[in-house]
């Protein structure tokens, strides 16, 4: 009788020794990934998948995909994945959701050159950027406080709430003045309209060595730098 019941104890503990030596061995294959943690999966990469290439891959895991929205993006492809949550690489369990977000079309930079800094602001603002103003540069046909120059340029897609950097007019680059004095008052004229400045005011006075009409003096004088379009003042000799 005691010898029967020394079995059956010996038998329970035997037992339950290897239940929990069973366990225990099961818990440590699982967090060493050995075996798929209660139908745990690897979450793929979706990047660059089309939503209907992304829900394929997601089903062939047993997976379920969610478009959580758009997202502009100046170098996806529109309507590929450019996110996803959980990352890839994840652990996750079977059934569960993986949320991606598609690329939208990127907004495009407006064409602000030639208008003045508030119409800039304005058209860039609205466009969904930010402005920056940069160093003010020489433009030969754009006015003095307009803007000559802007980057990125016009038409490019571009980031949301990125900044578009312009660069206003700071008028035409001054240029070196020719020589005048000594030219006949005809062909002075001619010869500053062509270098691209016009004619100022013409004093007359009398210079016994010099022939009559000839160009005695200039201002701004021969070498000097001034804009395109400035006067040139002229003394010329009586006859």
């Amino acid at each position: 009788m005691d010898n029967s019941h020394s079995n059956a104890s010996t038998f329970l503990i035997a037992f339950f020794t290897s239940l929990v030596t069973a366990v225990i061995a099961v818990v440590i294959v699982l967090r060493l990934d050995l075996v798929p943690a209660g139908g745990s999966v690897t979450v793929p990469d979706l990047t660059g998948s089309t939503k209907v290439s992304a829900q394929a891959t997601l089903e062939s895991k047993d997976l379920t995909l969610l478009v959580g929205g758009h997202k502009p993006s100046r170098y996806a492809t529109p309507e590929t994945v450019v996110s996803q949550n959980p990352l890839p690489g994840t652990k996750t369990s079977k059934g569960n959701m993986v949320t991606v977000m598609l690329a939208g079309e990127a907004p495009t930079v407006p064409d602000v050159t030639g208008r003045s800094t508030a119409e800039a602001t304005l058209l860039i603002e609205q466009a969904g950027f930010k402005i920056a103003i940069g160093q003010p540069t020489p433009h030969n046909s754009v006015s003095k406080g307009k803007i000559a120059s802007q980057v990125p340029a016009a038409g490019t897609a571009y980031e949301m709430n990125r900044s578009v950097t312009v660069m206003p007019s700071d008028g035409p680059a001054a240029v070196k003045i020719p020589k005048f004095v000594g030219m006949p008052i005809n062909r002075a004229k001619q010869t500053i309209t062509n270098a691209g400045f016009k004619v100022g005011q013409i004093r007359w006075t009398y210079n016994e060595d010099w022939a009559p009409y000839m160009v005695l003096r200039q201002e701004p004088a021969e070498g000097a730098s001034a804009e395109p379009g400035s006067a040139i003042d002229l003394v010329v000799n009586e006859d």
